[in-house]
C-alpha cells in the first residue's frame, strides 16, 4: 500500500473515530453546559414560580476551588548522572525563560490557570506541548477543552495508552495553509480548489455549537460576531495506530482531504503523544470521570429552588388574595380601594341582618414555609464538608470563633484533600516537561542563548545540542509552591532549633563556623534569597548590585562587540565577577576574548585600588571601633569591615598581571 493509499484509509478510520468520540462525549457536554449556565446565573425560570433569583452558591464554590487549585508549580530538570549537572541546569533555565514569556505560544501561568478551571467543570484538563523549527525554533504550549478533545472512549484513564488521540476545531486560514512549510503543498492546493468560498465562520456544525457554550451561558450570541473576512478551514489533527505504528494525520473533515500524514515518530522522536490530559477524580477505566461540579450542581440547584420558593410564598402572602359575595358588596371598586385607603367606608348589604360581613369575604391563606433558611444553611454546610469548600477555605468569618488548633487542623484536612485532586495535574506537568525536552532535541538549533549571560558564577551563556546529549535521562521534579513553603518552614524550624542547641553548648559550638550560623539564620528568615544572602555575607566588597550590573554588562559587551567603556566605580567585586567569568569560560569564549576581558579588568587596577582605599577610610570613620584583621581592638579572626589585609593588592597585582595572563593564555 502506497503512502497516499494509506493516508486515504487513515482518513476513513479517523472520520469514524471522531464521530464515535463525539457521540460518546455529547451527553457529558450537555451536562457541563448546565454547570456553566448556573455559574453564569443564566437559569431557566421554573413553572408557576415568579421569582428566579440566583443564589451564588455554585459560583462561590467554583471560585473557591479555582483559588485552591491556583498553586504555582515549578518544574526542575535534575540530572541522574553527575556529568549531566550543567545540562540539567541549562535546560531548567531555558524552561524558566519559556514559563516567564508572555508571547502567545507561551503564557504558561494564564493557560494552566484556565486549564485547571475547565477541569473543575468537566473533570478533565487538556494540555499540549510541541516545538517547531519552521520558520524558526519555537516551543508551543496550548490548552484545549473537552469539546475539542479526541480520545478512545474505552482507552482508560491514561491518554498515552489510547490507540488514537487528537484535537479538533483547529482553525486555519487559506493563507496560513499556503505559507506553512510543514503541510503537503499538493494536498493544500487540492483543498483550496474544491473548497467553497466563504467569508463567514462556520457555526452550524454541532461541534462548533458545543464550543460556543460559554458564550451562550453568558447570554451572548456569537453568530452576530462571526465575520472574519477570509476563507477559513476547520481542521482535525490526531495520531492513530495503524498496524501497530502511530501515524500523525492532519485533515479537513468537511472535505475529507489530508494536509499532513507521516509516522508519528518522524515528528516526535520519543513517539509520545504531544497531548496530555489529567483528571480531578481519577477512574482507572472511565476516561470521563466525574468532576467537582457534578458533586455541587444538584445541591446548588436545590438551594436555588428553595430560596425562590420562599420568595414566591412570601409574595403570595403579601398579595393577600380574597373572594367576596357580589350581592353583599355591590360596589367592587370601593371594596378594592378600601384595601389601600385609610378610614374607608364600603357599602354592604347584609340581607336584613341575617348574614355577617365575614360571610361575604373569604381570605385565601398561604401557609408559611418554615425552616427554609435552616435547610439552605444545612445543605450549604454539608456540601462544603463533602466537597471541601468550607467557610475556612472560602474565607468566612466563622473561623474567628474557633480555637487556633481547630483552625490549623481544618487547614491540614483541606490541604490533604486538595493535594489528592491536584496530584494528577502535577504529574501532567511532568509529562509536559518531557515533551519540552523532546521538542528541544527535535527542533532546537545548534546554539540557543539563555538569559543568564554573565550572571551565573559558572558563567555559561548558551545551551547547545551537545548539552541535550546527556549520559542518562533527565529527571523531572514538580515543586508545588504551597507544599514547598510548608516543608521548607518545617525544615527551617528544625534546623534552627538544632543550631541553637549547639551554640548554647560551648564545647559543641567550637566546631561550628560562626559565619555559617549567620547565613543559616538569614536563610531561615524566609525573606532573603540566595543572591541577597550573598550580598549581606560579602565582607570584602559589600556586593553592590549596581556595580554587579555594570560588570555583567561589560562582559556581554566584550563578548559580543569586543569593547566597552571603563567603570569608575569599580571595586574588587567588579574585578572578581569579570575575572571569574573569563577563567571559567575560557574554552568557550576563546583565547582572544579571554585576553580582552583580562585586559579590560587590568585597566581598572588603579581605579579599584583608589576606590577600595577610600571605602576603607570611610568605613573606619563611620565605624571607628570596627575590628581589623591583624590589628588590635578586636577579634583578629573576624573579617574586617573594610579591605582585607593585602587581598586587593594580591588579587590585582598577582593574578591579573600581563605576564601571568599572557603566559596562561598561550599555555
Amino acid at each position: 500500500m502506497t503512502r497516499i493509499e494509506l493516508a486515504d484509509e487513515a482518513i476513513d478510520r479517523a472520520m469514524y473515530m471522531v464521530a464515535q468520540c463525539r457521540a460518546f462525549k455529547e451527553p457529558r457536554l450537555a451536562q457541563i453546559a448546565k454547570y456553566r449556565n448556573l455559574y453564569a446565573g443564566n437559569i431557566k425560570k421554573k413553572f408557576r414560580q415568579p421569582f428566579n433569583v440566583n443564589v451564588p452558591v455554585f459560583a462561590g464554590a467554583i471560585d473557591t476551588l479555582q483559588a485552591a487549585f491556583n498553586d504555582d508549580l515549578a518544574v526542575r530538570f535534575q540530572e541522574q548522572e553527575k556529568a549531566d549537572y550543567m545540562s540539567a541546569k541549562k535546560i531548567t533555565s531555558l524552561w524558566e525563560m519559556e514559563v516567564a514569556s508572555t508571547t502567545k505560544n507561551a503564557k504558561f501561568p494564564q493557560k494552566t490557570r484556565t486549564d485547571r478551571a475547565n477541569a473543575i467543570y468537566s473533570g478533565r484538563g487538556f494540555m499540549m506541548n510541541y516545538a517547531q523549527s519552521i520558520p524558526e525554533f519555537r516551543n508551543n504550549f496550548e490548552i484545549y477543552e473537552l469539546e475539542d478533545a479526541i480520545f478512545q472512549p474505552m482507552g482508560g484513564v491514561h491518554l498515552e495508552n489510547h490507540l488514537y488521540v487528537g484535537r479538533e476545531n483547529i482553525l486555519r486560514s487559506a493563507a496560513t495553509l499556503e505559507e506553512e512549510g510543514s503541510y503537503n503543498t499538493k494536498q493544500v492546493k487540492k483543498l483550496l480548489e474544491v473548497a467553497a468560498k466563504t467569508d463567514y465562520f462556520p457555526v452550524d456544525d454541532m461541534e462548533v455549537q458545543n464550543s460556543l457554550a460559554k458564550f451562550q451561558a453568558s447570554g451572548l450570541d456569537p453568530k452576530t460576531n462571526d465575520y472574519i473576512g477570509e476563507q477559513m478551514f476547520n481542521l482535525v489533527e490526531m495520531t492513530l495506530t495503524i498496524d501497530g505504528k502511530r501515524w500523525y494525520l492532519l485533515f479537513s473533515p468537511w472535505y475529507r482531504i489530508w494536509l499532513r500524514f507521516e509516522l508519528h515518530k518522524d515528528m516526535f522522536s520519543s513517539d509520545l503523544y504531544p497531548w496530555v490530559s489529567w483528571a480531578t477524580h481519577e477512574d482507572n477505566k472511565n476516561f470521563l470521570s466525574k468532576s467537582y461540579a457534578d458533586d455541587m450542581y444538584s445541591v446548588a440547584d436545590a438551594i436555588h429552588t428553595l430560596f425562590n420558593q420562599e420568595l414566591t410564598n412570601r409574595e403570595k402572602r403579601n398579595m393577600n388574595a380574597r373572594a367576596f359575595d357580589k350581592d353583599m358588596f355591590p360596589d367592587v371598586a370601593a371594596l378594592d380601594a378600601a384595601q389601600y385607603r385609610p378610614d374607608a367606608l364600603v357599602s354592604v348589604d347584609t340581607k336584613g341582618g341575617t348574614r355577617q360581613i365575614s360571610q361575604g369575604i373569604y381570605e385565601f391563606r398561604t401557609a408559611e414555609l418554615t425552616g427554609t433558611v435552616n435547610l439552605i444553611d444545612w445543605m450549604n454546610a454539608e456540601m462544603g464538608k463533602d466537597v471541601g469548600v468550607t467557610d475556612l477555605s472560602m474565607g468566612g468569618s466563622q473561623q474567628t470563633t474557633k480555637k487556633a488548633s481547630v483552625v490549623f487542623a481544618e487547614q491540614q484536612n483541606i490541604s490533604k484533600r486538595l493535594l489528592l485532586r491536584s496530584s494528577p495535574y502535577t504529574e501532567a506537568m511532568g509529562e509536559i516537561g518531557k515533551l519540552f525536552i523532546q521538542g528541544l532535541k527535535d527542533h532546537m538549533p545548534a546554539k540557543r542563548a539563555v538569559r543568564f549571560i554573565g550572571e551565573d558564577a559558572e558563567g555559561w551563556d548558551e545551551i547547545t545540542r551537545l548539552d541535550l546529549d546527556t549520559y542518562s535521562d533527565i529527571d523531572i521534579r514538580i515543586i508545588s509552591s504551597s507544599i514547598e513553603m510548608k516543608n521548607n518552614q518545617l525544615k527551617k524550624e528544625a534546623r534552627m532549633k538544632t543550631l541553637s542547641e549547639i551554640t548554647a553548648n560551648p564545647t559543641e559550638a567550637a566546631y561550628i563556623n560562626p559565619r555559617g550560623i549567620v547565613e543559616e539564620k538569614l536563610r531561615s528568615g524566609g525573606e532573603f534569597d540566595d543572591a541577597e544572602i550573598a550580598v549581606l555575607m560579602d565582607m570584602k566588597n559589600y556586593g553592590n548590585k549596581e556595580e554587579s550590573a555594570y560588570a555583567h554588562k561589560a562582559i556581554q559587551d566584550i563578548v559580543t562587540s569586543g569593547k566597552t567603556d571603563l567603570y569608575y566605580g569599580a571595586t574588587t567585586l567588579f574585578f572578581e565577577i569579570i575575572y571569574d567569568y573569563a577563567r571559567n569560560n575560557r574554552t568557550k569564549i576563546g583565547d582572544k576574548k579571554y585576553i580582552k576581558l583580562l585586559d579590560y579588568v587590568d585597566a581598572h587596577n588603579d581605579i579599584i585600588m583608589e576606590n577600595m582605599q577610600r571605602k576603607a577610610k570611610d568605613e573606619a570613620q563611620t565605624h571607628p571601633l570596627a575590628p581589623v584583621a591583624g590589628g588590635g581592638g578586636g577579634n583578629p579572626a573576624v573579617a574586617p569591615a573594610g579591605v582585607p589585609d593585602g587581598a586587593v593588592t594580591g588579587a590585582l597585582k598577582g593574578a591579573v598581571t600581563r605576564a601571568t595572563r599572557m603566559g596562561a593564555a598561550m599555555a
